[in-house]
C-alpha cells in the first residue's frame, strides 16, 4: 500500500469553498482503480488547512491517478483556492519519484517532504 498526504492551506476566506471542492473530489478519487481510500481532514490547529490522505494499492495505481482528470481538478482547485500545497508521499525509495511528479503537477512552489 502507498499512502500520500496532501496538506492544502486555503486562501483567506476560501476555506469552505476548498473543503467542499476537496470533499467532492475525494468521492471521485475513491472510485479510481487501485484506490484503497481517500479521506479529508480539517486541521485542528489551523482552520485554513485541510489534509487529504490517499491510499493506493501500488505504484501503478498512483501513477494512473496522477495522470487522471481527478488530479487535474485537484491541481486546478489548488491553484485557485490555496496559498500553499505540501505533498508527503511514503518514504519508500521506490516511490521517491512521486515527489517530483506531484511537484510538477501542482507547481514549482509545491513542497514535498
Amino acid at each position: 500500500m502507498i499512502s500520500i498526504r496532501i496538506h492544502l492551506l486555503a486562501n483567506k476566506g476560501k476555506q469552505n469553498e476548498l473543503r467542499q471542492a476537496i470533499e467532492n473530489l475525494s468521492q471521485r478519487i475513491v472510485m479510481e482503480v487501485g484506490c484503497l481510500g481517500c479521506r479529508v481532514f480539517q486541521s485542528t490547529g489551523n482552520e485554513c488547512e485541510l489534509v487529504l490522505i490517499e491510499e493506493w494499492e501500488n505504484l501503478e495505481s498512483v501513477q494512473a491517478h496522477i495522470a487522471s482528470s481527478n488530479m487535474s481538478i485537484l491541481v486546478g482547485a489548488g491553484k485557485i483556492l490555496t496559498e500553499s500545497i505540501r505533498v508527503y508521499p511514503e518514504r519508500d525509495p521506490e516511490i521517491q519519484i512521486l515527489k517530483n511528479i506531484y511537484k510538477t503537477r501542482f507547481s514549482p512552489e509545491t513542497k514535498t517532504v
